[in-house]
């Protein structure tokens, strides 16, 4: 297994290992200010080309300090991937001016060498390696320095080269993996977000592994509690959208979970350099045939040319599987010991956001039903009371009286209070026992109905979320309508609900420019709800006289510090 892009500073630095970018510009303009003090006093070039080495030198050294002084404008310029490259050019170049492998410059071909190998892995690091020792060898024969005597002692620098360059990029290679991979186990382990229901940190995971090893599409068959089998998959095109928790058909799951139980099996389709193969890993890296010969139509099924599956184990019973699909070809004995160690970090992960969910859950729902009975007890009877004494004080005045239509007045606001607040309590009691779109469509009818508001929703399809995310949000939209009703003269309303980059965004717009206050109305609960959610709310007054509330809070982790295969 091999990476093709860097680690990143802040990756090197949470790690405390490895060597940050910024040191190795530094490293490398110290180098160049080394060649340019060498070439400009400290030996004579052959040929005459002492003035032409000398000018190379400051070129390069004035390329190096920009590389250090902007390292963003220099890596646009630059890729990143380039700069040893680039040093590379520059060192052999130099050696050449300055007498072949005799040249002094000669050992700074191990710095390009050491830059790929500890910051791009092992396979960089042997193409920079095997680029320095064919030079190396071809040097001999350049005719601005050519090095005299015979050819076999000359290539003693380029078996040098093949020899410590071989070492240093399997070292480095090493390195580089083993941080990848602990990064990969931290990010899987750490605490999950709260807003993410389980079927979301179930995909964020899967995300996680199909990054690490830059495979087409991630997916896991997966037993969950209180109900059947169910797909979570993530692909590496965007376009396609996750599935995460949706039921599978109990033919396609015989299918996927005929695999031998407890296995991790690797799977190749049928090309012209090799026939199909499926290999199944057994104790201690022992490969055998998978006995059930099942790989091509799983592999059919997957849309995919190659997999590697991998059990998905709780408590030491197997509840499922999960795949990852036409990722690197060849898998080393540590490749499948890491692969198991991360997957069955995820079924305890899932399971124990369901635990927590569940008693949130429940925590939440006792709360609200006390606060039910406190609101109906101190607070709807005394309105009530009030609105009988009112009533009956109603009864005492005639209609001809000036003050009857007064009393009227209050008697129809405690009675509309009166009704708001038996709603909320009915809202605390029943919680949110149905999905998010069809309990908001309920509210709605009524304030067709009840208020002659026409409300329009607009949902996206893949719209995803857990209970008590879905529950903040029906509340939201709730107060929402409640403020458009009581605080202008709107006929119309519109709410919109969708995710993108990341991020829920509801949005509820009033076209009516007839407002009954004089300046913008912040709606504080919503904005605590938001805000307690880790969201932000905007409220705008468009030039024709729409309002436009807008809330919008995070969905999922952060990206993954490790960077992915090229």
């Amino acid at each position: 297994m091999d990476v093709a892009q860097p680690l990143d500073d802040n990756t090197q630095q949470s790690t405390g290992v490895g060597v940050s970018a910024k040191t190795i510009a530094l490293m490398r303009l110290v180098l160049a200010l080394f060649v340019t003090l060498n070439a400009s006093f400290y030996f004579q070039p052959k040929d005459g080309y002492q003035a032409f080495t000398v000018y190379f030198a400051c070129a390069y050294t004035f390329y190096t300090l920009l590389v250090y002084a902007f390292p963003v404008a220099m890596a646009k310029a630059v890729r990143y991937a380039w700069l040893h490259w680039v040093d590379f050019c520059a060192y052999v170049t130099l050696i050449v001016l300055s007498g072949g492998q005799e040249s002094q410059f000669f050992p700074f071909l191990f710095f390009t060498i050491l830059v790929a190998s500890f910051r791009f892995g092992s396979g960089e690091g042997l193409r920079v390696t095997i680029a320095c020792a064919l030079l190396s060898a071809l040097i001999h024969f350049f005719p601005i320095s050519p090095v005299e005597g015979p050819l076999f002692p000359a290539l003693e620098n380029t078996a040098t080269l093949l020899l410590l360059g071989y070492l240093i990029a399997n070292w480095g290679g090493v390195e580089v993996i083993q941080k990848r991979q602990l990064l990969l186990l931290n990010d899987i382990n750490r605490l999950p977000d709260p807003h993410l229901s389980a079927e979301q940190a179930m995909g964020e995971s899967l995300e996680h592994i199909r990054n690490f090893y830059a495979a087409g599409a991630c997916i896991a068959i997966m037993k969950m509690p209180d109900a059947g089998y169910s797909i979570f998959r993530v692909d590496r095109d965007a376009a396609k959208p996750r599935m995460l928790g949706q039921p599978l058909d109990g033919a396609i799951v015989s299918i996927l979970l005929a695999l031998e139980p407890e296995r991790v099996v690797s799977y190749k389709a049928q090309s012209r350099l090799w026939l199909s193969s499926t290999k199944v890993y057994g104790p201690a890296g022992r490969v055998t045939k998978d006995p059930s010969d099942c790989g091509e139509a799983i592999a059919q099924l997957l849309e995919a040319d190659r997999f590697i599956s991998v059990p998905l184990l709780l408590h030491g019973q197997d509840i499922g599987r999960i795949y990852i699909t036409n990722c690197y070809e060849y898998l080393k004995v540590s490749d499948i010991s890491f692969l198991q160690q991360v997957i069955n970090q995820i079924a305890p992960f899932i399971e124990n956001i369901h635990l927590l969910d569940n008693i949130a859950v429940a925590a939440t729902t006792t709360i609200r039903r006390q606060i039910s009975l406190d609101l109906h007890d101190s607070t709807i009877q005394p309105y009530i009371g009030l609105k009988l004494g009112l009533e009956a004080l109603r009864r005492k005045i005639s209609v001809s009286d000036a003050i009857a239509a007064d009393v009227d007045d209050l008697v129809d606001m405690t009675a509309e209070s009166i009704g708001e607040l038996r709603q909320y309590v009915g809202v605390l009691k029943a919680h949110l026992k149905e999905p998010l779109i069809p309990a908001i469509k309920h509210v709605v009818e009524k304030y067709q109905n009840s208020y002659g508001i026409e409300v329009s929703i607009n949902a996206s399809p893949d719209l995803q979320l857990h209970d008590r995310l879905a529950a903040a949000i029906y509340q939201m939209v709730c107060e929402a309508l409640s403020n458009i009703r009581r605080h202008t003269n709107a006929s119309q309303a519109a709410i919109n609900l969708s995710t993108a980059g990341g991020e829920i965004t509801v949005q509820v717009i009033n076209p009516d420019d007839v407002t009954k206050i004089s300046m913008l109305f912040q709606p504080r609960s919503i904005s605590e709800r938001v805000s307690y959610l880790g969201g932000c709310v905007n409220v705008e007054r468009l030039a024709d006289g729409r309002t436009v509330v807008t809330a919008r809070i995070p969905l999922q982790y952060k990206e993954a510090r490790y960077a992915e295969y090229s």
